[in-house]
């Protein structure tokens, strides 16, 4: 799922949602307004391991506990904020061609690790495109990625299939979209 502009609390997987509620961080939230947003929900079978969307450097590392509930649409029906509830953590990632890309893993039921590599925790440590970033133990989960306004202009056929609600697979060293 894509959003091109994640505004003071856009409407998402069943809530309001903002990346200062999802970061818990009212001066990273600041830096992220208007984001564009990439959302991946990864089932039970899934490859659980995530890889960086960008090269560069990372610039901060945070580990928020949290709860693990699932995430299927009758727990989206619920009360509860999902993405701002689970357990999560995020990298800050500064990139040449993106600028400051923030990469956010969800945990949900049946995880039981949220974990980004102990090597991408400290800041100024290098990371490539498509390299490994950390993982989830087994289940269902969720990763957001988010682009500074303005830095990326997502491919094609992934906006009309979001605008459609129809999910794609995606396969590590696909491509989102180019850097403007």
């Amino acid at each position: 799922m894509l959003i091109s502009a994640i505004l003071s609390a856009t409407k998402f997987k069943g809530t309001e949602f903002t990346i200062t509620n999802l970061v818990m961080d009212n001066r990273l939230g600041a830096r992220f307004e208007n984001a564009a947003v990439a959302s991946f929900r990864l089932s039970p079978q899934d490859y659980h391991r995530y890889h960086s969307p960008v090269s560069g450097a990372i610039k901060e590392f945070r580990s928020l506990p949290g709860d693990y509930y699932q995430v299927d649409p009758i727990a989206l029906r619920s009360r509860v904020n999902i993405l701002t509830n689970n357990a999560r953590d995020y990298v800050v990632i500064d990139s040449p061609d993106f600028g400051e890309v923030l990469f956010v893993a969800i945990g949900a039921t049946d995880v039981g690790t949220v974990q980004i590599h102990d090597k991408f925790q400290q800041p100024e440590s290098k990371v490539d495109k498509g390299e490994e970033l950390g993982l989830f133990q087994f289940g269902g989960s969720s990763i957001i990625v988010a682009f500074q306004h303005g830095r990326i202009k997502f491919d094609d056929d992934l906006r009309k299939s979001s605008k459609n609600c129809i999910q794609v697979s995606v396969e590590v060293g696909m491509g989102l979209g180019r850097a403007v």
